[in-house]
């Protein structure tokens, strides 16, 4: 059995929960036995995947694989990029002959599920919050040629994952219900009991306004009113990196520094924050569960069906920077709730957001029942 994972991120620069999810795919697969390799053309992935001697193909990448209402006015030039995508795709698979194609983003789903019908090769798709955003544009039948393709692509495909069930009643608009399947997302166990807590708040994702970052500075400034000596470290990379710098520089005296991005750090935080608007499910947070850090995080979709207030987090309501602020001074100042967060939430990953548990037990039968099979 050969497995090729699938993922283009939006940019080719871009790195984030998605894409760190398909490399740990295809490590997890290649480590229970099974030949796997990622194809991409997106340059930090394969930066990232060649750093971490991750197999890997250099595929097509295009922006206007992308789904959005921007793009797609621009029809002509779109097909066109869609018919080279498939075309670099079909010598792609030929040349590697899988037994089956896992899609994991919406870029490639099109222009991938096409060239494998054309091969007869098997298909499935991951869906991270992407399918649910297309249809919120209104580019799905009858409302534009992007939205057409892509609802006669998923005709031909075997299942499509998705982890978050609350976007189930949007993407069964386009697809039967019956290939559809909740999946979590999961993390490789790499906690380390011995490992020193500190007592700073950390802030771990992508830079962008929609992670909460400028909600978490306004937080933070308010905090430090009482606790003049806590720090706010924060790890990651984005186009709004700058704009977040230049508020560290018009106020000297709040303690904000800068990290580099790695999975250790988080386990060093004393509180995990991510104000973020939208989620489908977040890597970030399954790792402050998995290292045993207390979360504050906001009370979204994304989050409401693996996180419980107060239980295994501290949920906030979105873009509300007093309400950050206040949960942060609660969580604080409870050594208690700090204890019972810790422990609910490190049980909650062991029991159900282990990487290696979930592979085991979602894809590798789904991969088995379809070796051998032909595309729809």
């Amino acid at each position: 059995m050969k497995i090729l994972v699938i993922r283009n991120a939006w940019r080719h620069q871009d790195f984030g929960g998605a894409e760190e999810l398909a490399l740990s795919l295809v490590s997890t697969l290649n480590a229970l036995g099974v030949e796997t390799k990622l194809l991409s053309g997106g340059e930090a992935l394969l930066n990232r995947a060649r750093s971490l001697s991750v197999p890997y193909i250099k595929g097509p990448f295009s922006k206007r694989q992308i789904l959005t209402k921007h793009r797609a006015v621009f029809l002509l030039k779109y097909l066109f990029d869609l018919c080279r995508a498939r075309s670099q795709y079909i010598k792609i698979f030929k040349t590697e002959a899988p037994s089956v194609i896992h899609c994991t983003g919406q870029q490639d789903s099109i222009a991938a599920t096409s060239a494998a019908r054309k091969l007869n090769i098997p298909v499935i798709w991951s869906d991270h919050g992407e399918l649910k955003n297309s249809i919120g544009f209104k580019l799905l039948p009858p409302w534009g040629i992007p939205g057409i393709l892509l609802k006669k692509q998923m005709r031909h495909i075997y299942a499509i994952f998705m982890v978050n069930s609350a976007d189930i009643a949007f993407v069964r608009k386009v697809c039967p219900e019956s290939i559809i399947k909740v999946v979590p997302n999961g993390v490789v166990d790499c906690y380390d009991k011995n490992k020193k807590r500190g007592n700073d708040l950390v802030f771990a994702s992508r830079i962008i306004r929609e992670k909460g970052i400028f909600e978490l500075l306004n937080a933070f400034e308010l905090l430090s009113i009482n606790y003049p000596d806590l720090r706010l470290i924060i790890a990651g990379e984005g186009p709004s990196l700058d704009e977040v710098k230049a508020f560290v520089a018009k106020n000297p005296t709040l303690k904000i520094s800068f990290a580099e991005y790695s999975d250790t750090f988080i386990q060093t935080a004393g509180v995990f924050v991510l104000p973020t608007y939208t989620e489908a499910q977040s890597l970030a947070l399954l790792k402050a569960m998995m290292f045993q850090v207390p979360i504050v995080t906001t009370r979204i979709d994304g989050n409401l069906h693996f996180l419980k207030d107060s239980e295994n987090a501290l949920l906030v309501e979105p873009k509300n920077s007093k309400h950050l602020a206040k949960a942060l001074s609660e969580l604080l100042d409870d050594t208690l709730l700090q204890k019972k967060i810790r422990e609910h939430a490190r049980k909650d990953y062991k029991n159900k957001y282990s990487l290696t548990t979930i592979v085991k037990e979602y894809y590798l039968g789904t991969y088995e029942s379809l070796v051998g099979k032909e595309s729809h």
